[in-house]
């Protein structure tokens, strides 16, 4: 029955952020959310009703003298499932929020600076250019989380070519050692751009994996006549290290949102590459439709046969490093932030992708626990 609390939980993690508001879209969705958390304390009194009667039906039943099952073997279990529902009513009642008291305005601009709009301002306020002064750019957004000695960096190209007979390596079906291994290399003038590099490009601390690339990066070359032009915008996504993994995962993906947020990135306008060497993962199909539409097929670098392609605008992904589900954002505790815009969004872009997001949540939903297997280091 911990999928009952866990409905309750996942409902109370919406309501906070909305209790404060006074606009009637807001009253209609939390009137919503109460009442679906009622039904589903309504369903737990009469789960717990129900064994109850069935419990004392079965200790006043005339059993024979010699019964293939005794009294105590159906009275047991019963009764193990009345404490597990009681149990599971306990917590659901503690957590029915009360719509007259919302957060405090300081929790709430703490968590608009970690998790919300105001953490995405915070990248985009103070762009980096660091390559310019000719038909190319390429622009970086920073930002450094509190608990980190570095700046974490996501960037932003137009009219740069890679050639794809100098990026090596190709995915595959099963996870590659964990490490370098895991990514393509790049010779020299791997990628190039017909720009200047600034004197902020030496001092941009590029996320893990884009260094790799950007380390064979050669500027002040002119576009390439023989290069195949791409007018979508391409994101480059290098998943993280255990891309197999929910949690790393979601690392990855939140910052997806943020960069598509921040960069105002349309699905059905952008292609995704997956830039690693890693199999498709348990995620590939998320990926394909939250991020980008069916209609563009998920990319590798293989996709582009050795050719040399010009693109128009590419998108380094903000790596997993970064990731705000890590929990020295909120000081290794519960950070008591609830609706931000880059969880409320998130929720949004995936359930709208597998066509969910109208849907009600159901009264006695299901839980889907992960166990993670992993050895010590």
């Amino acid at each position: 029955m911990l999928f009952l609390s866990m409905s309750v939980l996942m409902l109370n993690f919406r309501v906070h952020h909305i209790a404060g508001s006074t606009s009637s879209s807001s009253k209609d969705e939390l009137n919503f959310i109460l009442k679906n958390q009622d039904e589903t304390i309504n369903v737990l009194l009469a789960q717990i009703e129900l064994l109850t009667a069935r419990v004392k039906t079965t200790s006043t039943s005339t059993f024979p003298a010699s019964p293939p099952t005794s009294p105590n073997s159906e009275l047991l279990p019963l009764k193990q499932k009345i404490s597990s529902l009681q149990s599971q009513l306990a917590v659901a009642q503690s957590h029915r929020p009360n719509p007259k008291n919302p957060i405090s305005s300081t929790k709430m601009a703490s968590c608009d600076s970690l998790f919300g709009l105001g953490l995405i301002n915070s990248y985009m306020t103070d762009p980096v250019e660091i390559c310019n002064s000719g038909t190319s750019t390429i622009t970086c957004y920073t930002h450094k989380q509190q608990h980190k000695a570095v700046e974490d960096t996501f960037c932003v190209g137009t009219n740069i070519v890679i050639d794809f007979s100098k990026v090596h390596g190709e995915h595959q079906a099963t996870k590659p050692p964990r490490g370098v291994a895991q990514y393509h290399s790049f010779d020299s003038s791997s990628t190039t751009a017909d720009c200047k590099n600034t004197a902020n490009f030496p001092t941009t601390k590029f996320m893990p994996h884009h260094t790799l690339q950007m380390n064979s990066f050669k500027d002040q070359t002119p576009t390439s006549t023989d290069a195949t032009r791409e007018s979508t915008t391409t994101y480059l996504l290098a998943r993280d290290e255990d891309f197999e993994n929910a949690f790393h995962s979601s690392a990855d993906f939140l910052n997806m949102e943020l960069v598509y947020q921040g960069l105002n990135l349309n699905k059905d306008d952008t292609q995704v590459v997956l830039l690693d060497r890693n199999p498709d993962g348990p995620f590939f199909e998320m990926i394909q439709n939250a991020f980008t539409t069916p209609n563009k097929p998920l990319k590798r670098a293989a996709n582009y046969n050795n050719k040399k392609i010009v693109f128009d605008k590419v998108v380094w992904h903000l790596e997993s490093p970064a990731g705000i589900v890590f929990p020295k954002v909120g000081n290794n505790g519960a950070t008591g932030c609830h609706n931000e815009y880059l969880y409320s969004k998130y929720r949004q872009r995936v359930l709208s992708a597998f066509d969910l997001w109208d849907v009600p949540p159901p009264t006695v939903p299901s839980l889907t626990l992960i166990v993670r297997k992993r050895t010590s280091r």
